[in-house]
């Protein structure tokens, strides 16, 4: 940088001849004295204002000063001095050899406007130090060789200083304004301290900056041609840094606007800011901690480094990064269009926004995160351990190596390996990939060009081919895998989800453990497609299409044709094959679950097991040696042989005698069969045609008709498994064997006649039968009618009946276990076994003279008659009139009951229930543990002859007359009247009771309830009353009275006796004696 300098102030330690000391003097020309004389002291004072056009003498000092000392303290001395030379200066420090070693000027004011002069240091190792705290607005000039100038302060301003001397001992301290520091003619500053502002620093090409420059205010501008032994130290800001020399290290804290090198840095350390750096020649290391904007490099870095932020860098087509480049922060764009002689390692937690590669990039390792990286250049490896969204390679790249995330990868250019353990979402191949390794996961693939070998052992959800691949093997998964180009050889071994050929497929092979799941779709040619594995949903060769032979030997699942093939063989096991173009030739020697044809099949031959066959159309011949599973006939078939097995045959045209000596899995008939024999086995047997005569002497699993079966015949080595289903109509339905789950006759349905003389488990009826008979020998487990019998006759075993809508008459002299009704039934007659009857309908006669464990009645029974056994009987419907002669476990009654008698021999063992209404309810025999009518229970009349035993009442009773026996009567309800003629154990009353008469033995009475009228004539053990008794008269015995409430009139009439201590503690509004108080009257408080 050329610098002219104007108006210097000039300071010279030069030699001198004078005898008498050293001291601050001018040259050895005219000039003017300004202060001191011969004798004067070290210190020279300029208190005045001085306009000189000559030189001056500011002090001639005596002695042996050591430090002259130049005192400026007035605003303006020295401010305005014109010089005729403007190459002299205005003030010479100068002192003999081995004087004075420094001198000081301290300037308070304003020093140095229109001073054309230098302050120069010429005497070696002396040092002029300056402190200046207004303005100096001139240059200090440093002319000495070995001298020094220190600049110990400033705190004002400074227009510049210009360093020459070669001492190195020059320091520069600012904590105020310096317009400009330079260093020419090899001039040297030892350091340098920036606490404001600096405009412009420039060490010129022969300077040097011996220590660090540190900076903790503003540099402008810094040019360094020179050397820069140590380092500079930015704490605060730097505007542009120009660096063409030496620089051994440049350590950045805050700011740095602009950093150009053209010479030789040995490490930058920035953590601060730095906008724009440009190397063209030397970095040795570049380390970035801090914010990073812009970053060129044409030169050589030897080792570049980013922990924090670096927006933006561009190795150029010249720069050269000797060192791996290594970044554990953020870069938002890295381009290379140079060398990176040892690659790039993005590492864990680091992050690249985008990666452009158009030079020489070596290879590039990422354990972090690069949204994109593009290559059009060289790449030798690409590792990746990280997470990468898109790669692009229009370039060359030897090694692609994945062990963790890549998005989206295009190539466009020569991808020698691609080796993938990790997940890419999608790969995309316009040019050229050598060796395609896939053992981690590849969501799409999509090839336009040329794959050499493409190899999966991981996880591929999608490969398109466009282009031409030559080999492609699969031991793991692939999703979809569509070819819509060339692909020469293709080997599975792992699992294809979807396999589809467009164009051209000369060789498949699905090895043993290949699986490929949806169907294979071919609507293109296929050469050899070989199958020893699984193909889960089959095979499908569409219209106009092609394959040359087609070999299974494994699962093939569904295989169909609409296009041709010339070969098809099976050993293996094929779900359905079905064909509606051409196949010449079908040999099957295993498992064909189905097939069908619709059009031309010139010849099948089976010796395996074929599942379903389906015929609409042409079969030459049909030739089963082996099983056929299924077989579907709606066209013309010459010739069926069935020696062996055939699982479903489906017959919709017409068969005249259908013989069946081995297995037949299922049999339905749309059409017309004359006649149907079964001496082995039958799966299904379906009939929705008309079968005329039909006879099973073997086992039929499943039986159903919904149509016209005239007669059929079970005879008793014959078994049908599942319920037979008719719909239809049944003319005669016999069976003689085992109808393992019943039959079941349909809504709607008919049948003339079922004759049951065998086993018929459960016979369901919503439809009509006419006339069913169970005969002697038969078993039947349940009888469940939904419909209408007209007449139902059992003889033999049946074990339920459930009516639920019409039976017209029911006869049972075998063994009934459960009768349940909720229908109509007009007469049953029991004349043996029934288990539990429960009626919900309506039953106009019951007639038991056998035995029912339990009957229940929800609906209306006009009439019941036990003569024998009724284990529970349960009314909550409507009973009329119900007589028992028998013996009834439990009886209860929730509804409406309007009579009942049990009779002398008639024997209720439990205790008779009633939460309903009971009309007359009638006791001569015995109620061995009683009758309890409930809370809001209500009977009209209870009349008990014989053993009625504990009576509870809670409800409300009208009447109740006792001529038998009761052992207790508790009332805690309503008693409109008691009469008791009889025995009576206790008598509790807790309730009401309007009228009490005892004429035969009342054990005990206690009321605590209200009791009207007690009338006793013979005999009452106890009477206590803890309630309100109004009225009462005894004639009779009464043991013991008790009164602890209330008692209004008591007459113990002639002839009553009382036999202990009357005692009232109660009230008694009138007692009357006219009989026999033996113990006596207590009137108690």
């Amino acid at each position: 940088m050329n610098t002219t300098f104007r108006n210097y102030l000039l300071v010279s330690f030069a030699a001198s001849t004078a005898l008498h000391g050293l001291g601050f003097t001018v040259p050895n020309e005219n000039y003017r004295q300004l202060c001191g004389t011969t004798y004067y002291s070290d210190t020279c004072n300029l208190t005045s204002s001085y306009r000189l056009s000559n030189y001056m003498r500011i002090s001639y000092l005596g002695g042996h000063p050591q430090l002259p000392f130049l005192n400026i303290p007035y605003d303006k001395a020295l401010y305005d001095n014109k010089l005729s030379d403007p190459n002299k200066g205005m003030v010479d420090i100068q002192g003999l050899i081995g004087g004075f070693t420094t001198a000081k000027i301290h300037n308070q004011g304003i020093l140095g406007k229109n001073l054309n002069g230098n302050l120069s240091i010429s005497v070696e190792n002396v040092i002029l130090q300056i402190t200046n705290s207004r303005n100096i607005t001139g240059i200090i000039k440093d002319t000495g060789f070995k001298g020094a100038i220190q600049l110990q302060k400033n705190t004002g301003n400074i227009g510049g200083i210009d360093v020459r001397g070669r001492s190195g001992l020059t320091t520069i301290t600012n904590l105020g304004t310096i317009g400009v520091i330079t260093t020419n003619d090899r001039g040297q500053i030892k350091s340098l301290s920036n606490s404001k502002f600096i405009g412009t620093l420039t060490n010129t090409q022969r300077g040097t900056i011996i220590d660090d420059i540190t900076n903790i205010g503003t540099i402008r501008d810094f040019n360094n041609q020179g050397k820069i032994e140590n380092s500079l130290i930015n704490f605060n800001s730097i505007g542009n840094l120009d660096n063409s020399g030496t620089m051994k290290r440049l350590s950045n804290f805050r700011t740095l606007v602009a950093l150009k090198n053209t010479g030789n840095v040995g490490t930058i350390v920035s953590s601060g800011t730095i906008n724009s750096l440009s190397n063209t020649e030397t970095i040795g290391t570049l380390a970035n901690t801090g914010n990073l904007a812009r970053a060129s490099n044409a030169g050589t870095i030897t080792s570049l480094s980013n922990t924090s932020n670096l927006n933006d860098f561009n190795n150029t087509a010249n720069g050269v990064i000797t060192n791996q480049v290594s970044n554990t922060g953020n870069i938002g764009n890295f381009t290379n269009t140079g060398k990176l002689s040892n690659g790039f390692n993005n590492q864990s937690n680091a992050t690249v926004g985008n990666f452009t590669n158009i030079g020489n990039a070596g290879n590039i390792t990422n354990a972090g995160k690069i949204t994109t990286a593009t290559n059009s250049g060289s790449l030798a490896t690409l590792t990746n351990s990280g997470s990468l969204a898109t790669l692009t390679n229009s370039g060359s790249l030897a090694n692609l190596n994945n062990t963790k995330n890549i998005a989206n990868v295009s190539n466009t250019g020569n991808l020698t390996s691609a080796k993938n353990t990790g997940t890419i979402n999608s790969l995309s191949n316009t040019k050229s990939i050598g060796t395609l390794a896939n053992a981690g996961n590849l969501a799409n693939l999509n090839n336009t060009k040329n794959i050499a070998n493409l190899s999966n052992t991981g996880n591929l959800t999608s490969a398109k081919n466009t282009g031409t691949i030559n080999s492609l093997s699969n031991t793991k998964s692939i999703g979809t895998l569509a070819n819509a180009g060339n692909l020469a050889n293709a080997t599975n071994t792992g699992t294809i989800t979807s396999l589809s050929n467009t164009r051209n497929l000369n060789n498949f092979n699905n090895t043993t453990s290949g699986v490929i799941t949806n169907q294979v779709s071919n609507t293109g040619n296929i050469g050899n497609f070989t199958n020893a594995g699984k193909l889960s949903n089959g095979f499908n060769n569409q219209s106009n299409a092609t394959v040359g032979n087609f070999t299974n030997s494994g699962n093939a699942g569904n295989f169909t044709n609409a296009g041709k093939i010339t070969t098809a063989t099976n050993t293996g096991s094929l779900a359905t094959l079905t064909n509606s173009g051409s196949l010449a030739n079908l040999n099957n020697t295993k498992n064909i679950a189905n097939l069908s044809n619709t059009g031309n099949l010139t010849s099948a031959k089976n010796t395996g097991t074929i599942n379903s066959l389906s015929n609409t159309k042409s079969i030459g011949t049909l030739a089963n040696a082996g099983n056929l599973a299924n077989a579907s006939n709606a066209g013309t078939i010459n010739t069926i042989a069935n020696k062996k097995n055939i699982g479903n045959f489906t017959n919709n045209g017409t068969l005249a005698n259908v013989s069946n000596t081995g297995t037949i899995t299922s049999a339905k008939n749309t059409g017309t069969i004359n006649s149907l024999s079964n001496t082995e086995t039958i799966g299904t047997l379906a009939n929705t045609g008309t079968l005329a005569n039909a006879t099973n002497t073997g086992t039929i699993t499943s039986l159903s008709n919904t149509r016209n079966l005239n007669n059929f015949n079970n005879t008793t080595s014959g078994v049908i498994t599942n319920q037979v289903s008719n719909t239809g109509n049944i003319g005669n339905f016999t069976n003689a064997g085992k109808l393992s789950n019943g039959f079941n006759n349909q809504s709607n349905a008919t049948v003339g006649n079922f004759t049951n003389d065998g086993n018929a488990g459960n016979i369901t009826n919503a439809g009509s039968i006419d006339y069913l008979l169970n005969k002697q020998s038969g078993n039947v487990k349940a009888i469940t009618n939904d419909g209408n019998i007209r007449s139902l006759s059992s003889y033999g075993i049946l074990t339920n009946l459930a009516n639920k809508k019409f039976i017209e008459a029911f006869g049972n002299q075998g063994t009934l276990t459960n009768v349940s009704n909720t229908g109509t039934i007009n007469t049953i007659a029991n004349k043996k076994n029934i288990g539990n009857f429960t009626n919900n309908g309506t039953l106009a006669n019951v007639s038991n003279t056998g035995t029912i464990t339990s009957a229940k009645n929800t609906g209306t029974i006009n009439s019941l008659s036990n003569t024998e056994t009724i284990g529970t009987l349960a009314n909550t419907g409507t009973l009329a009139n119900a007589t028992n002669t028998g013996t009834i476990t439990s009886l209860s009654n929730t509804r409406n009951l309007n009579n009942f008698n049990n009779t002398t021999s008639g024997v209720i063992t439990n205790q008779v229930s009633n939460t309903g209404n009971i009309g007359n309810f009638t006791n001569a025999g015995k109620l061995s543990n009683g009758f309890n009518n409930q809370s809001n229970a209500t009977v009209g009349n209870f009349t008990n002859s014989g053993n009625a035993g504990n009576f509870t009442n809670a409800g409300k009773i009208t009447t109740a007359t006792n001529t038998g026996s009761l052992a207790t009567l508790a009332n805690s309800g309503s008693l409109a009247n008691l009469s008791n003629t009889k025995s009576i154990g206790t008598l509790a009353n807790t309730g009401s009771l309007g009228s009490a008469t005892n004429t035969g033995t009342l054990a005990n009475l206690t009321n605590t309830g209200s009791l009207a009228n007690l009338s006793n004539t013979k005999t009452i053990g106890t009477l206590a009353n803890t309630g309100t008794l109004a009225n009462a008269t005894n004639t009779g015995t009464i043991t013991s009275l008790d009164n602890t409430k209330n008692i209004g009139d008591f007459i113990n009439a002639n002839g009553g006796t009382i036999t202990n201590q009357v005692i009232n503690k109660g009230s008694i509004t009138s007692f009357t004696n006219q009989g026999n108080l033996k113990g006596g009257f207590v009137n108690n408080t």
